[in-house]
């Protein structure tokens, strides 16, 4: 991995779907359209970070925030 490919995600479109795992590990995951991110377990590494524009619910998946 070489830390000068830094690409932030953004996702808008409130039809996702993708089925596997989000890992951010640097740079910024962004969903601002209603569950744009799906029902899919995210985990945001130390150098990233995550912002919704709506309320994450989903009691199947997991959210771990060890970023910002």
């Amino acid at each position: 991995m070489n830390p000068a490919y830094v690409y932030n995600l953004y996702v808008t479109g409130t039809s996702n779907t993708f089925s596997g795992k989000w890992n951010v590990v640097i740079g910024t995951l962004l969903g601002s359209g209603n569950r744009s991110l799906g029902t899919n377990d995210i985990t945001i590494g130390v150098e990233a970070a995550l912002e919704t524009t709506y309320d994450l619910y989903n009691p199947q998946g997991a959210l771990i925030l060890d970023g910002k």
